[in-house]
């Protein structure tokens, strides 16, 4: 499972459960990061919902909440993609 660290991307197994770290980049502030650690059926059903609500929302000129969603989304896609196939 590729775990993102920073801007660099690890690779680390794990059964059952999915780590990432999601990090928030705003001008002129340090870089903070959150870890969260949840169950693929978890994982599965915030990226759910997550789509769910940005759906509708521009893709030409997105707010930027909708653009931080859309990141949260895409790295819950790659880690759900790894904890199913870990290959």
């Amino acid at each position: 499972m590729n775990i993102v660290d920073g801007n660099f991307f690890t690779k680390k197994k794990r059964y059952g459960s999915i780590i990432f770290n999601l990090c928030c980049r705003r001008p002129m502030t340090k870089e903070k990061q959150v870890t969260i650690k949840m169950d693929l059926r978890s994982a599965a059903a915030v990226r759910q919902v997550l789509f769910d609500h940005q759906r509708g929302h521009s893709y030409q000129f997105p707010s930027q909440r909708i653009n931080d969603i859309r990141e949260v989304i895409y790295d819950l896609d790659d880690k759900i993609a790894c904890a199913i196939d870990p290959e």
